[in-house]
């Protein structure tokens, strides 16, 4: 009977003279001298938990840390985005963050970021308080994290976008998933854009230029989401060819962002109907 820990009879090979002591692998307990095992993949030497390891773990999360995979990923949807997307869907994926893990990394720090600069929780109290109607009081809940909301409806959005693009191609060469990774990688660098306006809105003092400034940042938006979907589908169309693909994709993605909104606002009510006791 062996004791724990220990190498059993089986784990050491003799070849030629030489001895190789085969490793247990903590996962399947079968023998193994890789760095991995050949059976479960599972690391042979998993390193110790200390708090630079979780340190460690916690950048590559969010900074690609070996690679910088995710300033490779923001970089390249801002410059070529249509050439981001096909080169990611033929293969091309070791330099580029996940596209749903893009779409959600930014999510989540475009929520986190509305939540810190929000100022305008006061304002919604302050509208409760001109009545006990429910559509004011669901209206100040609203006001209290609109924010988030409209974080939340472009996570939401690019699976409708997807269906919404697929369908339409539905006779081509891509599937449904192409569509959704595709789709992610825009929401995703939309969010981003957004935390970059976000920040840019809280520094500027409010105004005309400041609503200007949104005003124009939403066309741009449509824009390099149209402008995107044709870099990515027609390299070559001609006009009026050109304004036809990016004329859809303006609409599709106006279609997906309000259906999106509407789901959010309709996931807003019903947890606002639960906190109430409705």
């Amino acid at each position: 009977m062996k004791r724990r820990g220990t190498v059993p009879l089986h784990s050491l090979i003799f070849i030629s003279g030489f001895s190789i002591t085969m490793k247990e692998c903590p996962t399947c307990r079968l023998p193994g001298d890789g760095a991995y095992c050949i059976h479960c993949g599972e690391d042979m030497e998993p390193d110790r938990i200390t708090i630079r390891y979780v340190l460690a773990q916690f950048a590559e999360i969010f900074v690609g840390f070996e690679s910088n995979r995710l300033l490779h990923t923001f970089r390249d949807l801002a410059l070529r985005p249509g050439t981001t997307i096909r080169r990611y869907l033929r293969g091309t994926r070791q330099s580029y963050y996940n596209p749903v893990d893009y779409a959600m990394l930014m999510g989540g720090l475009s929520i986190l970021l509305s939540m810190f600069l929000n100022e305008s929780l006061f304002e919604g109290r302050k509208a409760a308080a001109m009545g006990s109607a429910e559509d004011k009081a669901f209206m100040a809940y609203l006001l209290d994290d609109f924010g988030t909301l409209m974080n939340l409806t472009l996570l939401l959005q690019f699976p409708v976008a997807a269906l919404i693009t697929w369908l339409r191609r539905m006779k081509g060469r891509q599937t449904l998933g192409e569509h959704v990774y595709a789709n992610a990688f825009l929401s995703g660098q939309v969010l981003a854009y957004n935390m970059l306006m976000l920040a840019l809105q809280r520094i500027l003092p409010f105004g005309g230029f400041q609503l200007f400034l949104t005003e124009v940042y939403g066309w741009f938006i449509v824009g390099y989401v149209a402008f995107s979907y044709y870099r990515w589908q027609h390299v070559n169309l001609r006009f009026p060819r050109v304004l036809l693909s990016m004329l859809f994709m303006s609409s599709a993605y106006m279609l997906s962002l309000l259906m999106a909104f509407l789901m959010a606002l309709g996931y807003y009510y019903a947890w606002f109907r639960y906190e109430s006791g409705g």
